[in-house]
């Protein structure tokens, strides 16, 4: 994957539609659907008690290895092409 590749933009849009929809997946997993098909708000342990009311996510990685690639090289061009336009500003008077 280079600048210059067409398929740039649809690769990134791809990789990067994931983590926002990563929460309400991971919140689906945790908290299930009522009868409605809503996302319930909280999860109920009916021996003990326990109510579970949100989640903390730590963070979310790819598992596959081609995509955890994909997105490195991603975030690698897309910091290269930010350092290139910032040290193009700085050489313009």
């Amino acid at each position: 994957m280079s600048a210059g590749d067409p398929d740039v933009p649809k690769r990134l849009t791809a990789l990067c539609s994931c983590p926002q929809n990563s929460n309400r997946l991971i919140c689906s997993a945790v908290f299930g659907f009522d009868e409605a098909g809503r996302l319930r708000e909280k999860l109920r342990f009916a021996p003990n008690g326990l109510v579970v009311t949100s989640v903390d996510i730590q963070s979310v990685e790819p598992v596959d290895q081609r995509t955890r690639d994909a997105l490195q090289r991603s975030v690698q061009l897309a910091i290269e092409i930010a350092t290139n336009s910032q040290e193009a500003a700085a050489r313009s008077p």
